[in-house]
């Protein structure tokens, strides 16, 4: 089951990210998810970027990218 997450740093402030396990996607625009590792960053205790972000239902990730849920 998928888990999303929302940015809330001032740089990728509103990106939505997606987690399948270990897998994670980012939201963009006219690509899709893609794979990547932006959360591992905000999950690292030493990092700057440490607990910026925000679970959300995927009901709310799916309405902020436009997608109809």
């Amino acid at each position: 089951m998928s888990e999303y997450f929302i940015l809330l740093d001032p740089k990728n402030n509103g990106k939505i990210v997606k987690a399948d396990g270990r897998i994670q996607y980012q939201f963009i625009p006219g690509e899709g998810w893609v794979r990547s590792g932006i959360l591992l960053e905000y999950q690292i205790p030493e990092s700057p970027l440490y607990d910026l972000y925000k679970q959300i239902t995927e009901k709310k990730a799916l309405n902020l990218i436009g997608i109809k849920s």
